[in-house]
Formats: C-alpha cells, sequence, structure tokens
C-alpha cells in the first residue's frame, strides 16, 4: 500500500515500465498496420460509434470499481479510528477506574503505576500485532511469486517489526515462547 501524500514519476515507472514497453511495441505495430494497409490502397479505419460505446463502458465500469475501492477504504479508516479512540478511552478509564480506593490492602503509588504501565503496554502491543497483521500480504488472495515479492511486498511487516514494535511492550518471560 502506498501511503504518501503524491506519487513520483519514478515510483509509476518502477511498477509500470513494462507495461508502457508492451503498449509501446503494440502501437507501432497498429500503427505500422495501419500505414501499410493504406498504402495498398485498403481503408483500414474503425467507425467512432463503436469505439465512443465501448470508451463509455469502459468509463462506467472504471468509475464503480473507483468507487468501491474508495468506499472499502473509507470503511476501513472509519473502523481503525474508531479502535483508535476506544483505546484512548480505554487508556483513560485504566489511569481513572484502576486505584487503591477499593484495594483490600495497601497499595503503593509504584505498584498503582506498574499496574497501569503493564495494562496500557499490553494494550499499545495488542494494536501493533493488529496493524502489522492487518498490514501482512494475504498469501491466499495473491498469487506470490519471485515479481510480487520483488515490487509489492516492499513494506511488509518482517519479523524484527514485531519484535520491536509489539514485544518490546510485553514483559520478556512472557515472549520467550513467541518468538526466538
Amino acid at each position: 500500500m502506498y501511503v504518501q501524500r503524491y506519487i513520483r514519476l519514478g515510483m509509476i515507472m518502477r511498477f509500470a515500465w513494462h507495461y508502457l514497453l508492451i503498449f509501446l511495441v503494440w502501437d507501432i505495430a497498429v500503427l505500422m498496420t495501419i500505414h501499410y494497409l493504406e498504402h495498398q490502397g485498403h481503408n483500414p479505419h474503425i467507425p467512432f460509434l463503436p469505439l465512443s460505446t465501448i470508451g463509455i463502458a469502459v468509463a462506467f465500469y472504471i468509475g464503480f470499481k473507483n468507487n468501491a475501492a474508495y468506499d472499502r477504504f473509507w470503511e476501513a479508516r472509519k473502523i481503525w479510528g474508531g479502535i483508535v479512540n476506544y483505546s484512548r478511552t480505554w487508556a483513560n478509564q485504566v489511569l481513572n477506574f484502576v486505584t487503591s480506593h477499593r484495594a483490600k490492602q495497601d497499595v503503593s503509588h509504584e505498584q498503582l503505576h506498574k499496574e497501569h504501565k503493564d495494562l496500557i503496554y499490553r494494550h499499545i502491543a495488542w494494536l501493533n500485532a493488529l496493524r502489522l497483521h492487518l498490514r501482512k500480504p494475504n498469501t491466499q488472495a495473491l498469487k506470490v511469486t519471485k515479481h510480487v515479492k520483488k515490487n509489492y511486498m516492499l513494506d511488509a511487516p518482517e519479523d524484527e517489526h514485531w519484535r520491536d514494535e509489539v514485544f518490546a511492550f510485553i514483559p520478556n518471560n512472557e515472549c520467550m515462547g513467541l518468538y526466538g
């Protein structure tokens, strides 16, 4: 997924250069064929009406596909925003409701602070794990080839991301069985 605000020409060329080359060769072949047929006395021109009808159909198709893709993106954005907002609310509630007022025994300020930190850090670890899991390419939906791995899985979360962004928030003795 490309998340920058502007797309540079170099980024487009990195993913589309081979398609541009194929269509350039195809266009030259079609142009040379038409030019050859005109010199032979044939009229290879296509009427305008079928081309415009096909163009309108393609425009509708692309428009619907674009709207569907944007709707999926916006729905995911709303869900993720809701998760982040509820996480802030949850952290605020942990700080306000996990107190020593109703404790059966005295709890020091340091123990209470450690309990707050443990709860909130576990939640941060869960958020990071969810984020990394959602960014991982789905191998069932995508045929993974060398070309795909090289060109499309550039920002896939690797194991060091999990170690740095998830396991950093969980105590070491709980991570031993999860990651070597």
